[in-house]
């Protein structure tokens, strides 16, 4: 069954209470296999105890770091990684959507309009190309519980300690053998770019309908490579949208009190490092790509 909530053979009842309530009774004991894997345990059998479904082996749904992490809220599913020291984190772009309040905004990465206006509906052919994720703003990633439960926006500290261990140990999340030393300044940099960490967390994969041929050298997101994909990032002036740097470069969020703590990080075709920098509201609104971590 895909209906975790419901049991087989009475679907026909119902509507009927006392029909119903009978045959929760008599039926219990029954057996499914759930191939919902958004149910509360995910896919799995299941019995039925004459009230719930309860899952005949609770640790098969168990979430494991490098494994599937389902968001329950929309059924979306995300590959993870394992960073060492640094911690659990989704290898893939958010794209879960949720209702905005009045200042909040969040778009489609895919179709690509860059210059021109993004899309804030879901295109026709969006779940081929869903893994470029969603992009949002200031507002929507700091009023509302963006990441799925028990996932957060990492901060700039996470930030930093996933770049230190992406430049510690590039074999272990990129195709480049060359591993590199941290540098502490790093940590408060607010140059151009630092490193050479940048091209070991780009995507090998190019991004379609443009002509920018993509030079990273991350491992795949379902093989603990952070693959991040250079879908731009969206100018929100007079909340109208304009798309710009797509197949060019990433933005990502950090967390922080405020927007001037929220210090993104952008990742470029042709550059080495990573950029490290905060947005200025309400001059410069802009929605950038998100990666969750895990509490």
């Amino acid at each position: 069954t895909d209906k975790p909530s419901l049991f087989p053979g009475i679907l026909d009842i119902e509507n009927d209470q006392t029909a119903l309530a009978l045959a929760k009774e008599k039926l219990t004991g029954a057996v499914v296999y759930n191939i919902n894997n958004c149910a509360e345990h995910g896919k799995g059998i299941y019995v039925w105890d004459g009230t719930k479904w309860r899952p005949l082996d609770s640790s098969s749904s168990a979430f494991t770091c490098g494994g599937i992490l389902v968001d329950r809220r929309d059924c979306e599913e995300y590959f993870t990684g394992s960073f060492g020291t640094a911690g659990c984190w989704m290898t893939q772009n958010l794209r879960t959507h949720y209702n905005m309040g009045s200042h909040d905004f969040q778009y489609y990465a895919w179709p690509p309009t860059d210059g021109g206006s993004p899309v804030d509906s879901a295109p026709i052919n969006w779940e081929e190309y869903k893994h470029y994720g969603m992009l949002y703003n200031w507002s929507a990633v700091t009023t509302k519980s963006i990441c799925p439960d028990g996932w957060h926006l990492p901060n700039d500290a996470e930030w930093n300690q996933l770049e230190r261990v992406i430049t510690a140990s590039a074999t272990d999340y990129s195709i480049s053998g060359i591993a590199d030393n941290w540098i502490d300044d790093w940590d408060t940099s607010t140059s151009d770019y630092y490193g050479n960490h940048g091209t070991k967390m780009r995507s090998q994969t190019n991004i379609v309908s443009t002509n920018f041929t993509q030079d990273g050298k991350s491992k795949p997101a379902n093989t603990n490579g952070f693959d991040a994909l250079l879908v731009g990032y969206i100018e929100i002036i007079s909340n109208e949208g304009t798309q710009h740097e797509y197949g060019q470069s990433a933005y990502f969020w950090s967390s922080g009190t405020t927007v001037t703590d929220g210090r993104y990080r952008k990742l470029s075709n042709g550059q080495a490092g990573v950029e490290r920098s905060s947005s200025t509201l309400p001059k410069y609104n802009p929605a950038f790509s998100v990666r969750c971590k895990k509490d």
